[in-house]
């Protein structure tokens, strides 16, 4: 037997909180069972393991029998003979919420993510982002552009019909995406966070999208987990810097790789619209928000104010809830709207009646 991977591990006076690999449900237990536990998968020795820990606690080979049955059980021990490696790239047929999960990239333990985790590494990363945003910056101003004036003239060279250029959108959207959940794993990264999964899938069977499983609410410090959440959004900016600063060098001559500029400038600034919208549940603005309150279920205490909001005493707080739950719905009914019309768009030019 032996110790299972640990993703993530949360410590308090008396008790760990533990994340395992592919283990969704966390698994709690005190720090002398799992003492215990890691000292017995160590040695395999029941006898050895209390003789170890008598002058600590008293445990009989039954009570040991018992915790090990439940470790097993939890998947803390795993049989190494039954456990295959973890490849880094797995291919996935699986619906997860409203992603319909296709291929996973995960580096969990790895070289990679040790690289990532190093501070020297973070901040070699971060000065250099900071450099090149601060010369783009210079760039720009020294060299004033018509974008509008120029997006109308580029779709004019490219040599491509509005059909056949959605492809290039969808291509610009997910290489933005990809960008902004880089953003959330940089300063996930940098505020210790455990666990580095990457995965590519499709959101409602139809868009392609990218995304990055993090345990951001096992983060302790409530700034960090906030610092994460607007990680994407830090990003985005520099991003969008350097896509004005591309399409100001290279003007006319690429018009192909101009207008996949102007797509991903497009996708960032309409994804920002929602993502930053802290009434909408599920966006980095909300957990933001969130956060801030010190509320983690902030949608579900608002619209349980608002049902209740006649039946007693009206306080400033409940009628602030209600209000958070009214523009939220709205919100919500909002970006099922302007979800639809692309996608009403997409199949009218793609499949054509």
């Amino acid at each position: 037997m032996k110790l299972n991977d640990i993703v993530y591990m949360e410590e308090n006076e008396d008790y760990l909180v533990l994340q395992l690999r592919d283990v969704t449900p966390l698994v709690k237990l005190s720090k002398i069972e799992f003492e215990i536990i890691s000292h017995y998968s160590c040695t395999l020795n029941k006898s050895e393991v209390i003789h170890f820990f008598e002058d600590r606690i008293l445990i009989t080979e039954k009570q040991l029998d018992v915790l090990l049955d439940l470790a097993l059980q939890m998947k803390l021990l795993v049989d190494p003979a039954t456990v295959l490696p973890t490849p880094i790239v797995k291919i996935k047929g699986k619906r997860k919420k409203a992603i319909w999960e296709v291929l996973i990239v995960d580096f969990t333990h790895r070289r990679l993510e040790r690289l990532g985790e190093n501070k020297n590494v973070q901040d070699v990363v971060l000065l250099t982002l900071i450099c090149l945003a601060f010369a783009i910056l210079l760039y720009l101003l020294s060299h004033p552009f018509s974008f509008v004036e120029h997006y109308k003239q580029t779709l004019y060279l490219v040599p491509y019909a509005f059909s056949n250029l959605l492809i290039f959108i969808y291509l610009g959207a997910l290489l933005s995406m990809v960008i902004h959940e880089l953003g959330h794993y940089y300063f996930y990264k940098r505020c210790r966070g455990k666990g580095s999964v990457f995965g590519i899938g499709f959101l409602l069977f139809v868009i392609p999208v990218f995304y990055n499983k993090l345990f951001i609410r096992q983060v302790k410090e409530r700034r960090h987990r906030m610092l994460i959440y607007a990680g994407g959004f830090v990003f985005d900016v520099l991003f969008v810097l350097f896509i004005l600063g591309s399409i100001v060098c290279f003007r006319d001559q690429v018009p192909v790789l101009v207008f996949i500029g102007y797509s991903m400038l497009l996708s960032v600034f309409i994804r920002s619209l929602f993502n930053l919208n802290v009434f909408l549940p599920q966006t980095d603005g909300y957990y933001v928000l969130s956060d801030w309150l010190n509320q983690e279920q902030l949608f579900r205490v608002s619209a349980f104010e608002f049902f209740n909001f006649f039946k007693g005493k009206i306080t400033l707080k409940q009628l602030l809830y209600s209000i958070f739950f009214l523009l939220s719905c709205a919100s919500i009914a909002g970006a099922w709207f302007c979800f639809a019309t692309p996608l009403l768009l997409f199949f009218y030019y793609v499949f054509p009646f």
